[in-house]
């Protein structure tokens, strides 16, 4: 059967693949007045089990004159109730508890066309459940005992559709039309059926009726009239009748625009308004004015977090457009989201773009000194929230299985390649007992992202500003420069920047800090690992120095999760996905030091002034930085802390 997916729309299974549809041959109904025919069936085959789709014994939908149903007792009948909850439960995907309770209820219906309704509903989930057989033998007893009922001819309709059996969904949707004339659904089955079956002038005719009927919602007017052009150009070879077919659609979707919110008719054309932007956002992402037209609608309709989630995927398509951050500032506002309306108001003046009373909020709510958090970033939020969504978990974990080995390793690569330079011991300071600013800074910001305190070395020439040190304990070196002239907000976007690259999946990449390097490690690993398709003896260069230096490194146990990870491990693009890391650690840190330092405007002013100096642009970390800000894992993050702006 087809299963329901996002938008309300239906996806069915490919003709190759298993539908998990009852295994009984549909072609047995390709007329309206022909019944199963014995013929069709295989050897050893039951015909009693199959459906046999005849109508000429059931012209009447209600056929209450032939009784009860054989086996059955005149018992109590029971309540709507029970069958309801099944039909709920169904609709809600608890596929299970509806069966059980459809089968409880069925003894207790006496009427044939109840019951061949009930039959055909409990048949559907059946199907969906995977009992093949069971829901054949439940079909086939609705169809003897009410063919031309609307829910059989409804379940007929979807397992023809998804089994591609088009003669039967035509013939099926027919009827179903006779017993509902302008039935919506069953007018678009028509005419993808009478299309498929080469019947081009009737599937054209069917949807200019579908594009009439005032019971059509408007995605399916509209895909009626596309898809009659469509079929204009292509198959009748009329380019005119095409032409005006659009030009219709168009009018029709203008039309639906241009009602107004409050209007009885413009009520109802908005829900499906949405439903026809969505479709088309779906096609063209990146259609900024759809998608602005859709936040507005949304905002009319009263749907504020839907209007939101747009707005962030606005964001993220264009992350500088400020019209996109001032929508954001109103729904917050509109939905008493006080946290949410500064951060979006914050993001316009990092723009230039805010206006006088946004530019007042920024300033009254700007945080002074460090965050009064009650409570830390935990492993779960660094995982959820602070890495990106696409983040690449095999490659993650490939390197947190190297452990401290990688650590170790790229010591000894750092040497090779003369990168290594250790720190002078007299510059190291204790953050737990410095005084000074950027120590006690430190100190604070690594236990707010759950961190170890890193050693601490401070040098008066650190050209980054802040690095990691190669040395098996994390260590990182500060110029003395930022020991002043910057606030203890400023000091910990700085260090929660720069601290995600102390995580132990993560602290590989200082030591690897280019793509080809990176990769090399991780094919080295994989070689030892045992991934298939990597040969230890086709390995050269870097990669076979860094083989050498694993096998001595990883053993025991290491080794052998190591193998598990490495024997799943996908080979495609490995120096791009490598690239892809060395890039998101460093959109990583703008998160991280935006969590910590809480100020929008800061972190920009920072990123500006303080370039990370890796493969992403400070333009690159500003949009993340934008698009973050107004994001709904922050704004829970923030509330969890205790440090969102209160109402």
């Amino acid at each position: 059967p087809t299963r329901p997916v996002a938008g309300g729309a239906f996806a069915s299974p490919p003709p190759e693949a298993d539908s998990g549809l009852p295994s009984f041959d549909f072609m047995e109904a390709t007329e309206p007045n022909r019944g199963f025919s014995p013929a069709s069936v295989a050897p050893g085959e039951n015909p009693d089990a199959l459906p046999s789709f005849d109508f000429s014994e059931a012209t009447q939908p209600n056929r209450a004159d032939r009784g009860p149903v054989e086996g059955e007792g005149s018992g109590p009948r029971p309540t709507p109730h029970a069958t309801a909850s099944a039909d709920d439960l169904a609709d809600a995907g608890q596929d299970e508890v509806a069966a059980r309770v459809f089968e409880a209820a069925l003894p207790l219906i006496q009427d044939p066309h109840e019951r061949a309704g009930m039959l055909a509903r409990l048949a559907r989930v059946l199907a969906r459940l995977g009992q093949s057989e069971q829901a054949a033998e439940h079909f086939a007893s609705a169809v003897g005992l009410d063919a031309l009922n609307l829910d059989v001819l409804k379940v007929r309709a979807e397992w023809a559709e998804a089994a591609g059996d088009q003669p039967n969904l035509l013939h099926t949707a027919e009827a179903w039309l006779g017993l509902a004339p302008g039935e919506p659904v069953a007018l678009v089955l028509l005419a993808k059926a009478a299309e498929a079956l080469g019947d081009d002038a009737r599937s054209l005719d069917v949807r200019r009726q579908i594009a009439a009927s005032p019971s059509c919602s408007l995605s399916q007017r509209l895909d009626a009239l596309r898809d009659g052009a469509r079929v204009a150009r292509d198959k009748l070879s009329d380019p005119a009748l095409a032409d005006a077919l659009e030009a219709e659609a168009q009018a029709v979707l203008q039309a639906a625009e241009a009602q107004g919110p409050k209007g009885p008719v413009g009520a109802s054309q908005k829900p499906e308004l949405t439903e026809e932007y969505e479709r088309r956002l779906a096609q063209r992402p990146e259609d900024m004015a759809l998608r602005e037209k859709l936040i507005r609608l949304y905002q009319e309709l009263g749907e504020r977090e839907l209007a939101l989630e747009h707005c962030r995927s606005a964001a993220r398509l264009s992350p500088t457009h400020a019209a996109t951050y001032r929508l954001a500032h109103a729904l917050f506002e509109q939905s008493g989201v006080a946290d949410g309306a500064w951060n979006a108001a914050s993001v316009l003046e990092c723009l230039g773009d805010a206006d006088i009373n946004e530019a007042l909020m920024v300033s009254q709510h700007k945080p002074e000194g460090l965050l009064a958090a009650r409570a830390t970033i935990n492993d779960e939020e660094w995982v959820r929230i602070l890495y990106p969504k696409d983040k690449d978990r095999a490659l993650l974990a490939l390197l947190d299985a190297l452990g401290p080995a990688s650590v170790r390793v790229g010591i000894g690569f750092a040497k090779l390649k003369g990168r290594y330079a250790p720190p002078d011991p007299e510059t190291l300071q204790d953050p737990e007992k410095s005084t000074t600013m950027l120590a006690k800074t430190l100190a604070w910001t690594a236990r707010l992202l759950s961190l170890d305190v890193p050693l601490l070395y401070v040098s008066p020439d650190v050209p980054a500003g802040l690095e990691v040190l190669p040395s098996e304990s994390p260590s990182t070196q500060a110029a003395r420069t930022l020991g002043s002239g910057l606030a203890l907000g400023q000091l910990a976007f700085l260090w929660g920047r720069h601290l995600p690259r102390f995580r132990g999946e993560l602290r590989a990449l200082s030591f690897f800090p280019s793509p080809p390097e990176l990769s090399a490690l991780l094919r080295a690993a994989l070689a030892l690992g045992g991934a298939s398709g990597v040969e230890v003896r086709a390995l050269d260069g870097d990669s076979k120095r860094l083989y050498a230096a694993l096998r001595r490194e990883v053993r025991g146990p290491a080794l052998e999760q190591l193998a598990r990870i490495a024997k799943a491990f996908p080979l495609a693009n490995l120096e791009e996905r490598a690239r892809r890391a060395l890039h998101a650690v460093e959109l990583l840190g703008v998160r991280a030091g935006l969590a910590v330092s809480g100020d929008v405007l800061a972190a920009a002013d920072l990123i500006r002034r303080f370039p990370g100096g890796g493969l992403s642009h400070p333009d690159e970390e500003l949009a993340e930085l934008y698009v973050f800000a107004i994001s709904r894992e922050y704004g829970l993050l923030r509330q969890r802390m205790g440090v969102a702006v209160a109402a």
